[in-house]
């Protein structure tokens, strides 16, 4: 193996006793000579860390890093600050890879210098069904800018379809937000976009998400803590989005695109406890958001109809703040 290899791969793991071994293997058919993979194991409570080190022995590329149970953001947060490839791809433990388009993709990086290049994703169902993930309007192996990305309305829900280029990651501070327990992958990925020159779009479709029923995504209406952080997640990345705009480094266009888009967070989380009737959220919520200074909305959102009913919404979340009182 070179010195520094050309890609790091992260794969945080918490009780992933039965998937770790597909996900490594899968990882291994790529025949990326110059790759260093790095198994995090966030405090496993079974056989997680002792199968990554059975790894790890057995292949001179894997290496394992055991921290105490921080959650998945915490987990890549520590792999990032231990990779040492040019560039970096997470791909999480009960997820694997299909094809081996890995090194394809690899190579459109390193001959464009690619600050973050896009590939695609099936979801299995749990019948082992495959469809093929959200769609983009992009062309193919085409270069764009951060703020041409952005201002075409580009949200990504993932951070594992894309290999994002280690000094760019780096110069820019860019880590996963341990505070938030949803959305931390659209919010890692919008740093990346918003600083990068050079992003690329591929065909490939290499990953494969293992859809599961009972995720903590696919519950969380049915529990109300679950619900509560996923909804101060939104609020939180709406702040990070403000945070975001506020840089003078990235053009006019683009920090307004950004403010347009975290008003659009709020205001659609308000007008979903609305209809969903979920009151109680909303006092709790609507506090946060006028002790982080997000409430009351100003300026407009992404969308007109949105937009016109900002000050009902205002109105709404100033009276819930009063009621819980």
């Amino acid at each position: 193996m070179a010195q520094f290899p050309a890609i790091s791969i992260l794969v945080p793991a918490f009780n992933a006793e039965k998937t770790i071994f597909r996900c490594v293997e899968s990882i291994l058919k790529q025949n990326l000579e110059d790759s260093e993979i790095i198994l995090i194991d966030d405090g496993s409570t079974d056989k997680t860390l002792e199968l990554c080190n059975t790894l790890s022995a057995k292949y001179d590329a894997i290496k394992v890093i055991h921290k105490n149970n921080g959650g998945v953001s915490s987990a890549r947060n520590s792999g990032i600050k231990a990779a040492q490839g040019k560039y970096i791809a997470f791909i999480d433990s009960d997820d694997y890879l299909e094809t081996k388009d890995f090194g394809k993709i690899l190579n459109i990086c390193m001959e464009n210098d690619l600050d973050v290049c896009f590939y695609k994703f099936k979801i299995e169902n749990e019948d082992g069904d495959f469809k093929i993930g959200s769609e983009h309007s992009f062309l193919y192996n085409h270069l764009y800018s951060g703020e041409e990305v952005i201002t075409k309305n580009f949200h990504i829900s993932s951070a594992c379809i894309a290999f994002f280029k280690s000094e760019h990651i780096k110069k820019y501070s860019i880590s996963f937000c341990e505070n938030m327990s949803y959305s931390e992958d659209t919010d890692f990925v919008t740093y990346a976009i918003a600083y990068a020159k050079k992003i690329m779009f591929t065909k490939y479709v290499p990953y494969v998400y293992a859809f599961n029923n009972k995720s903590a995504t696919n519950t969380v209406n049915c529990n109300t803590e679950k619900r509560i952080k996923r909804e101060t997640s939104n609020i939180t990345m709406a702040q990070r989005l403000f945070e975001l705009s506020k840089d003078q480094k990235l053009s006019a266009i683009l920090r307004e695109k950004l403010i347009f888009w975290a008003n659009s967070i709020i205001a659609g989380q308000m007008l979903h406890l609305v209809k969903s009737k979920h009151f109680s959220d909303l006092c709790t919520i609507s506090a946060i958001g006028y002790s982080k200074h997000i409430l009351p909305i100003r300026g407009r959102t992404q969308s007109y109809k949105t937009t016109i009913l900002i000050p009902f919404i205002n109105i709404i979340t100033k009276l819930s703040t009063i009621g819980a009182r």
